[in-house]
């Protein structure tokens, strides 16, 4: 369990994570379009977490879900990533991240 002052991006988004992976396997399909729709801004903000959505197998499960409704809203959650990530090496930004990260960053 976290506590405030523990918070932090890295602490609070595997949190995030966790609790929209419990909120996309409700019956309710309402529930999980709407868990989708959270889990894909997560995602933009932490491009990493897809891996661990992959490897989690919840990629895979969105896109064979019965419900025709979940698997259009993860092929548009899939996009609006894809979307988000290309524009983010476009402008520059990832490389300036990993600059930073790297200890690289221009003086």
């Amino acid at each position: 369990l976290l506590v405030a002052r523990d918070l932090t991006p890295a602490t609070s988004r595997p949190a995030i994570y966790a609790m929209f992976r419990a909120y996309l396997a409700k019956p309710d399909a309402a529930m999980v379009d709407k868990a989708l729709q959270g889990l894909a801004s997560l995602l933009i903000g932490a491009p990493r977490l897809m891996l661990v959505a992959e490897k989690d197998g919840l990629v895979g499960k969105v896109l064979a879900h019965p419900e025709a409704m979940i698997r259009l809203q993860g092929l548009r959650c899939c996009c609006e990533i894809l979307e988000a990530e290309e524009h983010r090496i476009e402008s520059g930004m990832a490389r300036r991240q990993l600059d930073e990260k790297l200890g690289m960053a221009e003086a």
